[in-house]
């Protein structure tokens, strides 16, 4: 396999739309586009470059389920965005060959969306990567909390830095103090989301530690393997890979119900979706209790909580043999 770098110059949107250097005669059969990242381009290449070629449509997110907990800009109206965003991502779905949504919530979503054009739309289920889980947590208690940080209120950093304070009171934790790991800020931000996060807890009983945002997975893995418990508080989440990550390195981890990850956990291994998957009912500090209820019991007896985990990967593995990262998936 070999990665062709789109010509340059220009901007990246510009040169992912022209034609690709490939060696002389080679016609794509396939060209692939992610949402509205990479979908227009894939439109652009096969209506101007390779005509023959099939377009398959990968669907990551809902614009209508997401924008109204992500940052707005202050002169644009939340509604009028989702609209939008929905409407390009229809657009570019409507010409497609195949269209796969990642995961099962996502798939429902489009199925809705793009009924009145009787549009099939596959779901993919990212596999379990092939990391070696390992004997057990470690002897300091970090809470990892990953996920762009500029989406704070969609990512439910609020609802995790509370909970996390809430269950620093614990006698459970009396001797030592638990660190919670942000992973995520945005460039030039740690300090004032540390110090924001920090206020929005109210208390300092806790270790707040604010890393910036990274796509490297051996970071995001390293940070996994030092930690007793992975967060995943979203007010909305399409799917979850890094909740997935979590499992496949046999690191407990708490979901929001709203997640794809989850509806794929209470469909493959429902006996152990109580121990990962919090309901997500209410605001305030009612929901704050609740995870801090679930985070004190995980790191209750931890020696319990790691195989307990591990389990639940076997069982996904077993009860749907296609999820591993060797191979895609598909869900009728």
């Amino acid at each position: 396999m070999k990665l062709v770098v789109a010509p340059g110059p220009g901007s990246e949107r510009e040169r992912l739309l022209r034609r690709p250097p490939l060696p002389a005669g080679t016609k794509p059969d396939f060209i692939i586009g992610h949402g509205r990242i990479t979908g227009h381009a894939a439109l652009s290449l096969v209506a101007d470059h390779f005509p023959n070629s099939q377009r398959i449509h990968f669907l990551h997110a809902a614009p209508g389920r997401i924008e109204w907990f992500t940052e707005q800009d202050v002169s644009k109206d939340a509604a009028e965005t989702a609209d939008a965003r929905e409407q390009f991502e229809l657009e570019l779905a409507g010409a497609a060959q195949l269209l796969v949504a990642v995961g099962p919530r996502l798939q429902r979503e489009y199925e809705r969306l793009l009924h009145p054009r009787s549009r099939k739309v596959h779901a993919f289920v990212p596999g379990l990567s092939a990391v070696e889980p390992l004997d057990g947590p470690p002897r300091d208690v970090q809470i990892l909390l990953p996920g762009r940080a500029e989406d704070a209120t969609l990512k439910g950093l609020d609802i995790a830095t509370r909970a996390v304070a809430l269950a620093s009171k614990s006698t459970q934790f009396v001797n030592e103090k638990l660190i919670l790991l942000v992973r995520g800020a945005p460039a030039r931000t740690g300090e004032q989301l540390r110090k924001d996060l920090y206020g929005a807890s109210g208390s300092t009983a806790f270790d707040l530690r604010v890393k910036p945002y990274s796509a490297n997975a051996e970071h995001i893995l390293s940070d996994m393997q030092q930690s007793s418990l992975v967060l995943m508080p979203s007010r909305s989440e399409g799917f979850g890979l890094v909740g997935l990550e979590a499992i496949s390195a046999g690191v407990p981890v708490l979901l929001s119900n709203r997640s794809g990850l989850a509806e794929l956990i209470n469909s493959l291994a429902p006996q152990d979706a109580s121990h990962h998957v919090v309901q997500m009912h209410e605001e305030g500090d009612g929901m704050a209790r609740k995870w801090a209820g679930e985070i004190v019991f995980i790191l209750r007896d931890r020696s319990a909580s790691f195989p307990r985990v591990r389990r639940c990967g076997v069982t996904c593995k077993t009860r749907f043999p296609g999820a591993s990262r060797s191979r895609a998936c598909s869900m009728n």
